[in-house]
């Protein structure tokens, strides 16, 4: 009963402009595969490798997501399509059960590599962003520093409710990636209220301050929204930006634009 619940809160969460999704398999270079879950509209300008946070096991498999379709990213991903954001969803590579100590890693970048990769080869002539979440944002921010501008890395990033304290169940922060070897454009968003303890906003003004060599950035702080989790962290939370999710979208799409994402 749960998952088909779960299942009909994934299908709302797609606008009617939405294009078909499907699963596939990237190769990385260090000879293991990454599940994707990727869709597109008809004519996309963007696309963007969107990065979920927590321990980052979505379980994809071609029939469909199976764990975190709450999370912003996953929820969003029909707005972005309808904001002409073609999108892939990595899985935990085939050597690893989730991310755990791995987001900092150049074998995690190397998979994050191929992904963009593919990207540019089944939509060639635009850009091609990386938009992580919470501990998400890690892998964004670790891979584009890693991976440097294009054609080997991302056009830009955006790092979405960014983890920047360290506690007992997971010291990697955004703060740990090489920030200032990142050369592309960067934004920063996040909610004012947010209140999990490791992604403070005074966290996300310090993560600008460090990406002094990106050619853009920017910090968007959001308001209001909802807040439905007794855990601060999740998906469903200021944390989360729920019920901010069209903003959210609207605001980010309109910065890429702005910083040469439209070619």
């Amino acid at each position: 009963m749960r998952r088909a619940a779960a299942l009909a809160f994934s299908l709302c969460a797609l606008p009617a402009a939405a294009a078909a999704e499907g699963y596939a398999e990237v190769r990385s270079p260090r000879g293991v595969t990454v599940p994707v879950w990727h869709g597109a509209p008809a004519a996309p300008w963007a696309a963007a490798v969107l990065l979920p946070g927590g321990g980052g096991a979505l379980e994809l498999e071609p029939g469909g997501i199976g764990r975190m379709r709450a999370n912003t990213v996953v929820r969003a991903r029909g707005l972005l399509a309808g904001a002409g954001i073609a999108f892939a969803i990595p899985d935990a590579p085939s050597d690893r059960g989730d991310l755990a100590n791995f987001r900092l890693t150049a074998r995690h970048a190397a998979d994050l590599g191929a992904v963009v990769a593919w990207l540019r080869e089944r939509h060639p002539g635009i850009p091609v962003w990386m938009i992580g979440i919470s501990r998400g944002a890690i892998s964004a921010a670790a891979a584009a520093a890693r991976l440097g501008p294009p054609p080997t890395g991302p056009d830009g990033v955006v790092l979405l409710a960014a983890v920047t304290g360290a506690t007992s169940w997971g010291g990697d922060t955004v703060l740990d990636a090489a920030l200032d070897r990142i050369r592309v454009p960067a934004l920063v968003v996040h909610h004012a209220r947010d209140g999990c303890e490791v992604s403070p906003l005074p966290g996300a003004r310090t993560v600008l301050r460090r990406l002094r060599h990106a050619p853009r950035r920017e910090l968007i702080v959001l308001r209001g929204g909802d807040d439905e989790d007794v855990n601060p962290c999740r998906a469903r939370t200021h944390h989360g930006f729920l019920g901010l999710e069209r903003e959210l979208v609207r605001r980010v799409a309109a910065w890429m634009r702005a910083a040469g994402g439209a070619q």
